[in-house]
């Protein structure tokens, strides 16, 4: 599998990423200069680790039969300054899961943690925290 996006600068201090579907407004934070007229990349980055996790546990879900009540996360993406400029310390993930059948829940988060490429590939860069509050 791969995926492209194509990222067109606008004249300003962003670009347009087009992904398979949609066109994405990125820009530079106010704080750093930019017009702040869209995401910046580092909640992207947030946003694409909190999904990958959510939808992965949803495909095992699907999987094993798993019927879940409810599935919220939250994704935090921490910037540290160091000698040259600014790197990602840490992603910070909290899942808040419940279901009936919390053997099937439990096993779906194991094979998640396991199966999530995007998680995989964070937790090699930077600190992983993933917090689970499962409830029936």
């Amino acid at each position: 599998m791969e995926y492209r996006v194509k990222l067109t600068w606008d004249g300003e201090t962003g670009c347009i990423a087009e992904l398979s579907k949609q066109q994405i407004k990125v820009d530079t934070p106010s704080e750093f200069g930019g017009r702040a007229q869209g995401p910046p990349p580092e909640e992207l980055l947030a946003a694409s680790v909190g999904a990958c996790y959510v939808t992965t546990l949803l495909y095992f879900a699907r999987k094993t039969g798993l019927s879940l009540s409810s599935l919220t996360a939250e994704a935090t993406c921490t910037l540290e300054r160091g000698e040259k400029g600014f790197t990602v310390s840490r992603v910070a993930l909290r899942v808040e899961a419940s279901s009936d059948d919390l053997e099937k829940l439990e096993k779906c988060l194991k094979l998640t943690e396991e199966y999530c490429p995007i998680t995989r590939m964070v937790e090699k860069a930077a600190k992983l925290d993933v917090e689970v509050s499962v409830r029936r």
